[in-house]
């Protein structure tokens, strides 16, 4: 899943899942035959590399680049992934773009296909989508909303399951960029591919609180909590949108559970962080809840793809 920072400076917010998502895993066969079968080796042993070992696997992508012979787009996108792995994101998100731009002059990644075809459009929204997320984790939330764009037009419809990650993502950025109607509406259509999702439940209902939709909020969170009662971040939510209604009373039970819940993760320390700024004296937070939202903070590292 992804990292979302969406809180206002008056309580803490952290997602529901904060490892940060990274580039999803590209393959360049795909159902077809790889006509390079030597460079296709090469470059799983340097995806390999890159992903485990990143310093080494951009030391390997930067050989193969200068070889007069090297594949379009191989070693770029090996670049890439090693590029994130060592947190270099703005460098990685431009790799990420020269090698679409390569796959898309060459008509695939180490295979030529049909420029019409269903899997030269799914490659090149794999690819799309990594460089969505690299421009995300860089800072530049505009640039991530581009290439997410591209990657969704890209994305057979066949794809239902990248499609409602590709939603996420663009929520993602939107939410990066403090469009929180884009982020919303962009979650009504991954929710109208799988309603079961409380993952993106949870994120709506965080996007809706911060548009002032706070009783469609707690719907979501309601929703949320009835499948999975001992979920922290779906109670610490909970609390969010209790204070934001200005019922503190509400959102202290509610942060108190989290802590019944969850001892050692994100949505403990910041329902303990929110606790600890309520005044026992005056019964209010000492920021108003209708704060602008946070900064985004530097992303921290995670898992390698989402679920």
């Amino acid at each position: 899943m992804a990292i979302w920072l969406w809180g206002p400076a008056a309580f803490a917010s952290p997602p529901p899942d904060i490892t940060v998502k990274r580039p999803p895993e590209t393959r360049p066969g795909g159902p077809h035959v790889v006509e390079d079968q030597a460079g296709a080796r090469r470059y799983q042993a340097c995806i390999k590399a890159a992903r485990k070992r990143p310093g080494e696997g951009l030391s390997l992508a930067e050989s193969w680049a200068a070889e007069a012979d090297a594949p379009a787009g191989a070693p770029d996108h090996c670049a890439a992934v090693a590029l994130v792995g060592l947190e270099d994101f703005a460098t990685a998100a431009a790799r990420f773009d020269a090698a679409t731009g390569q796959i898309r002059a060459s008509n695939g990644l180490l295979s030529r296909l049909d420029p019409d075809s269903g899997d030269l459009k799914l490659l090149l929204s794999g690819v799309l989508s990594q460089a969505g997320n690299a421009w995300l984790m860089a800072g530049d939330a505009d640039t991530a909303a581009e290439r997410f764009d591209a990657a969704l037009a890209l994305l057979p419809d066949r794809e239902r399951l990248a499609r409602l990650e590709l939603l996420v993502d663009r929520a993602r950025a939107a939410a990066a960029a403090g469009a929180f109607d884009l982020a919303a509406r962009a979650l009504d259509d991954a929710l109208a591919l799988d309603a079961d999702r409380l993952d993106v439940r949870l994120y709506r209902a965080t996007a809706r609180r911060h548009l002032g939709a706070l009783d469609r909020a707690e719907d979501d969170v309601a929703e949320v909590i009835d499948g999975r009662p001992e979920w922290g971040p779906a109670w610490l939510e909970k609390g969010n949108i209790r204070a934001r209604m200005g019922d503190l009373d509400g959102a202290r039970s509610a942060w108190h559970q989290v802590l019944r819940v969850e001892q050692d993760t994100a949505a403990a320390q910041a329902a303990r962080n929110n606790l600890d700024r309520l005044d026992p004296a005056i019964g209010v937070l000492p920021e108003s809840p209708t704060a602008r939202p946070s900064t985004p903070k530097a992303p921290e590292r995670g898992a390698e793809t989402p679920e």
